[in-house]
């Protein structure tokens, strides 16, 4: 691929600027597989810098909301706490808590008309127990935000993770189905005509990469005429042949045969006639054969592969080819 995509020619000189534009080729190659795997397995890039953006705009604006709730907080107004000195001066005197009822429900009029304005409580002091209480409020409101931030975090890693996990998943999947063997069935050496037996030859190949361990395979082959042409709903196999898990290599094949029938029975011992011949080159009846295998793979010793094929006898071309007309159950890899 780096060749055919890349050229096999290096146009620099000296052997370290030869070694770095091949590396370069490399990384070059290795870019191009990981963008044709993400559109092939749909895979979302998630880029750190945009993510690490996002995160710090996120974080200075939970501050900023923070702060601004903290000084709104502040601006309030908190009651005077007097000294013990001045608390001690005061318990002499009567207690103005009536006087300063009134002063707020109606204002004090001075003498020279004015109203006078309830007086307002200072901020306590910096040696008041308030602010170490407001210091460990804004702390605990920090360390709630910091953990809500590491929650969602942990969120948004665990989905992207949950999504590498399962791209994993599909590539090796997929590297299993590259490598995986692969059993075909059709039938083979079927000519029209006089014949001197009524069985139809077929042929079963291993197209894959690995050793097949066959199970089974069942065949049935017929003319049909007329509305007997629909084939039902679910294939009816006659009587399977089974091999017991015999090893297929690559490109191996293996001869299997089945009986013709005729009209759902088996034409016996009379075989084909001419007549017979002649129905199926003016399309009056089909011959139609169709077949299923059960296989085991190398990867997986448990999962059992089906493969399911239909054909019908073209007399044109003299030939099996893919019947089309016949229901999906009919056609069937796994």
């Amino acid at each position: 691929m780096m060749k055919r995509k890349f050229r096999d020619a290096l146009r620099s000189k000296t052997d370290s600027a030869m070694v770095n534009e091949t590396l370069c080729k490399v990384l070059c190659r290795n870019l191009v597989v990981l963008i044709h795997e993400m559109y092939e397995l749909g895979v979302d890039p998630l880029f750190l810098a945009d993510h690490a953006e996002c995160k710090l705009a996120a974080m200075r604006g939970r501050f900023c909301l923070l702060v601004l709730l903290s000084f709104l907080s502040l601006g309030q107004s908190w009651p005077q706490q007097q000294t013990p000195s001045q608390q001690e001066s005061n318990a002499a005197k009567p207690d103005p808590s009536v006087r300063l009822t009134q002063a707020h429900v109606a204002p004090i009029a001075q003498e020279d008309g004015t109203k006078q304005k309830p007086p307002k409580c200072p901020l306590p002091p910096w040696t008041d127990p308030f602010w170490p209480s407001w210091v460990m409020v804004i702390i605990t409101g920090v360390a709630v935000w910091v953990a809500f931030g590491t929650l969602n975090d942990l969120k948004e890693q665990t989905a992207v993770a949950k999504t590498n996990a399962e791209a994993a998943k599909k590539s090796a999947d997929a590297l299993i189905d590259a490598e995986r063997p692969w059993l075909f069935v059709y039938p083979v050496n079927f000519r029209l005509g006089l014949r001197a037996h009524n069985r139809l030859d077929w042929k079963v190949v291993n197209k894959g990469r690995t050793v097949a361990n066959v199970m089974q395979v069942s065949l049935t082959a017929g003319v049909y005429r007329g509305s007997e042409r629909m084939l039902p709903a679910d294939p009816k196999y006659r009587l399977p042949i089974n091999f017991y898990e015999v090893p297929l290599p690559p490109n191996g094949n293996i001869d299997a045969w089945c009986i013709l029938e005729k009209n759902g029975t088996h034409i016996g011992p009379d075989k084909l006639t001419e007549d017979d011949s002649e129905e199926l080159r003016r399309d009056k009846t089909e011959l139609i054969a169709y077949a299923e295998v059960l296989y085991r793979d190398q990867f997986s010793r448990e999962v059992l592969h089906v493969g399911r094929f239909c054909y019908r006898f073209d007399p044109v071309f003299e030939e099996f080819r893919v019947n089309l007309s016949a229901p999906a159950v009919y056609h069937k890899c796994t």
